[in-house]
């Protein structure tokens, strides 16, 4: 009976090792209590899950660190506001909608300066 237990308890850490080195299966950034909306994230942490990242920022955001005033007198910011959908729950950090915004909002700003 104890040999049984030991054999299933050392299989079960062998495909939690398993698990976590060849597929990424890990934790998703820790999550703190909130008495406003129940839980975020906890702040400036990074993790990986199934090869993909998650970068959370210091304002529990996922998102690279941003200054909390803006940088540039001409800066604009935007805040995306919204469900697992907007926060990408299934891919890495670079794929993100919000990601791909700020790429594109170089552009968008260059576009609106007067020639």
């Amino acid at each position: 009976m104890c040999l049984g237990v030991v054999v299933i308890a050392g299989a079960a850490l062998l495909l939690e090792a398993a698990l976590r080195a060849v597929f990424g299966y890990g934790p998703l950034a820790p999550l703190i209590p909130d008495p406003s909306i129940e839980y975020l994230h906890a702040p400036s942490q990074a993790s990986l899950r199934f090869g993909r990242r998650y970068r959370i920022n210091q304002w529990s955001m996922r998102s690279p660190d941003i200054e909390p005033r803006k940088t540039a007198p001409d800066e604009c910011r935007v805040l995306v506001i919204g469900d697992s959908i907007v926060f990408g729950t299934d891919i890495d950090q670079e794929e993100l909608a919000t990601a791909r915004f700020n790429v594109s909002s170089a552009t968008w700003s260059d576009a609106r300066s007067p020639s």
